[in-house]
């Protein structure tokens, strides 16, 4: 069995949190609940990496048909463990027909590395606020999936999986796929905010992936 490193780091600034929990006073009981609720829990979070590449060893049997993800996902595990920089991988495309095993590899990838999983489903989703959060000044208003798991969860890396990204329907002025340009960027991510929360999220660790039957 192999054994997962962890360390921890801050996701978002508590004095930041503090600031817009005293500006949101009497605005909406909603976002300051969740603004307490940060404050709470604390900014920091598990960062966890595999001690061993062999830890990937198992789904080279159980998953076949990604072979060549898990060569790349090998080769990222052993800069992480030759350097410090931590075990940083680029968003992953996973293409293939229905009933290949999409989403069961990248729920299997989240258990080796022992850290959580977000699955959001694209199919017929036509806004981007499901994932980036809608304005505290809209009636029912709520953080997106993103922020949720980053604040709600214990990891600063969980895999968030995007399945059937291909299906995801919107307008020009509602893209749900523009929400993503920010948060697929390793830069830009370290300063994500959620429309919900005025407040600045790390979200440069997620480990994303996204399925895709087609590319049409």
């Amino acid at each position: 069995m192999s054994l997962t490193l962890a360390h921890t780091c801050a996701v978002y600034d508590l004095i930041e949190v503090q600031e817009a929990l005293d500006r949101s006073r009497g605005r909406s009981p909603e976002l300051e609940a969740f603004y307490e609720r940060m404050l709470e829990t604390g900014a920091d979070r598990f960062v966890t990496i595999p001690s061993s590449i062999d830890a990937l060893d198992p789904l080279f049997e159980e998953c076949p048909n990604f072979d060549e993800v898990l060569d790349d996902l090998a080769r990222y595990l052993r800069l992480a463990h030759a350097g410090n920089k931590g075990f940083n991988v680029m968003p992953i495309l996973l293409l293939g027909g229905p009933g290949v095993g999409k989403t069961h590899f990248a729920k299997r990838l989240a258990r080796v590395m022992q850290t959580e999983c977000e699955l959001i489903s694209m199919n017929a989703l036509s806004a981007g606020f499901v994932i980036t959060g809608s304005s505290a000044s809209w009636r029912g208003a709520k953080c997106g999936k993103v922020a949720e798991r980053l604040v709600r969860g214990q990891y600063a890396n969980p895999v968030v999986v995007l399945d059937e990204v291909e299906k995801a329907t919107g307008s020009s002025q509602s893209d749900p796929l523009a929400a993503l340009y920010q948060l697929l960027e390793p830069e830009t991510s370290k300063a994500f905010r959620d429309e919900f929360i005025d407040v600045d999220l790390d979200a440069s660790r997620i480990f994303w992936v996204l399925t895709a039957n087609s590319t049409e």
